[in-house]
């Protein structure tokens, strides 16, 4: 009978009809779902895909995509948005350049000729799966009456876990746009909890509400409160690496994994082998990302970096998109690097990253040291993280001086102390599951048990001031004061009759 039931609940998930929806244009970010997705369609899902970074693969014959990867011309090319990240330095023209790229981005996308044939359709989905940075794609939730599961690969924001009923502190766990570390002064601490509220406010009554705006034209539903869905969420899927991100409380509908994003180990291209083989004192690995191109770095500094690296006796390997004239004889250029196969080869040792969240997982996870160049968001936060924890160290492009590089390099480069940090914290990456495991089951759960609704935390969708216990504190507040105020008026009138009494009495003697 066990067993029996035990069938009927897997055949049940099984074959399910799944939506999914990756939006964004970020290669490093697509690069955490593609084992889900493919992982989904191999164990005989339906899985419809809406993606920036289409797999392409013949093999998954589970899998539909739609390829929405004109987005990436949209945003870099006609909106420039590399170059407002990069450089801008007023936030307020920062955010409102960003907010329009992504309301922009979100109408074009959802006006997709197949995009508008699945959304017109009478189509129908056991479950949708979302990235979650992207909030109008929630409202297809709406539409095909479906659970929802939100997947992000990064931690967690405070927006979400507020929003979803899951306990944070503003200072503990502050903004990853926030260039701070562990021991905050004061100072710090206020603008951790103003940007907090700041961030929480804008979220509300600015995106989400530009966002329902465009799927309720979209839908031709103005029901739709973006608001509401995500605070019903089935399961919010985050990324976060041991040891690194920091410990957190998770409610039941909050599931972490780690190294989605790795591969197995592929054999290196030969010249790049050779390269690496030929390497007696070790190499050093210089990649800014996917999304930080080398053309976002002044002629100076890259000048700066190619004079440091010559002058040492390791051989380079950079990930460098333009050309260039005159290469060292010790430095290699490449256009496209396999970043995980290079980090693996004995001979690596140092990493030089912008200090994205799966570069650092990767370079922790095969024991290469960082050094941290970073840029935007959250690369300073993480570089920072990783001098703190002593995993590597990190420099500000703005004070790159020959001098200075070279010194922390030499610094960084086979330091026992980040070895062996390194070794101890890549042990915490081990787990007899593997996360695409995880995610995969948890999302299986999801469909079996018709949404999961009882992972619900009751906290989500509490306002504000019953969360942080305001209207208690407010109350608890007036009835001290009252009670002193009235227990002062009580001693001020006893003592006054006590006087007159003493007068009246000394008087009569």
């Amino acid at each position: 009978m066990y067993w029996f039931l035990l069938l009927v609940a897997v055949h049940s998930a099984a074959c399910a009809k799944i939506l999914a929806i990756a939006p964004t244009p970020l290669y490093s970010h697509q690069s955490v779902f593609r084992s889900i997705w493919s992982e989904l369609s191999q164990r005989g899902h339906h899985v419809t895909l809406i993606t920036t970074n289409p797999m392409k693969n013949p093999t998954l014959t589970n899998l539909t995509e739609i390829d929405i990867s004109f987005t990436y011309k949209l945003v870099f090319e006609d909106h420039q948005m590399q170059y407002v990240v990069n450089t801008e330095s007023n936030i307020v023209k920062l955010m409102a350049h960003v907010f329009f790229v992504m309301n922009n981005m979100t109408s074009e996308q959802l006006k997709h000729p197949q995009v508008e044939a699945l959304v017109k359709s009478d189509d129908h989905f056991d479950l949708m799966v979302v990235e979650a940075h992207v909030p109008a794609w929630f409202g297809l939730a709406k539409k095909f009456d479906c659970p929802l599961i939100i997947v992000t690969s990064l931690p967690a924001t405070n927006f979400f876990k507020g929003v979803v009923g899951n306990m944070h502190n503003l200072v503990y766990t502050h903004s990853f746009d926030l260039p701070f570390g562990e021991d905050l002064s004061f100072v710090q601490r206020v603008i951790c909890v103003l940007f907090g509220i700041f961030d929480g406010i804008q979220n509300r009554y600015l995106l989400y509400p530009f966002q329902e705006r465009i799927i309720r034209e979209t839908l031709g539903d103005e029901k739709i409160d973006l608001i509401d869905i995500v605070q019903n969420v089935s399961l919010m899927i985050t990324n976060e690496i041991p040891g690194f991100s920091k410990v957190i409380t998770h409610i039941p509908s909050m599931v972490h994994t780690n190294g989605l994003q790795i591969q197995p180990p592929q054999d290196l291209p030969s010249d790049l082998k050779q390269f690496l083989d030929e390497a007696p004192n070790g190499v050093i690995y210089v990649s800014l990302g996917s999304t930080v191109k080398s053309y976002l770095m002044s002629h100076e500094k890259k000048f700066v970096l190619f004079e440091v690296l010559a002058g040492l006796a390791y051989k380079v390997v950079w990930k460098l998109e333009e050309k260039v004239d005159q290469v060292p004889p010790n430095v290699k250029v490449v256009s496209w690097a396999p970043q995980q196969d290079i980090l693996r080869h004995p001979n690596t040792k140092l990493f030089i990253s912008q200090g994205g969240l799966q570069s650092i997982d990767e370079a922790i996870r095969f024991k290469v040291p960082i050094l941290g160049i970073p840029f935007f968001g959250d690369q300073f936060y993480n570089s920072i993280r990783v001098k703190e924890l002593k995993l590597g160290s990190w420099i500000e492009l703005h004070t790159l001086t020959k001098e200075k590089l070279k010194e922390v390099i030499l610094e960084t480069v086979d330091n026992s102390t980040y070895l062996k940090n390194l070794e101890e914290m890549s042990g915490l990456m081990e787990h007899p599951l593997k996360s695409v495991d995880k995610a995969v089951w948890w999302i299986e759960y999801v469909i079996r048990h018709k949404g999961a609704i009882h992972l619900r935390s009751p906290l989500a969708g509490m306002p504000f001031y019953q969360y942080y216990l305001l209207d208690v504190g407010g109350f608890l507040l007036v009835f001290f004061i009252v009670g002193a105020f009235i227990s002062l008026r009580l001693a001020k009138l006893a003592w006054k009759q006590f006087r007159q009494r003493t007068f009246t009495k000394v008087k009569l003697q």
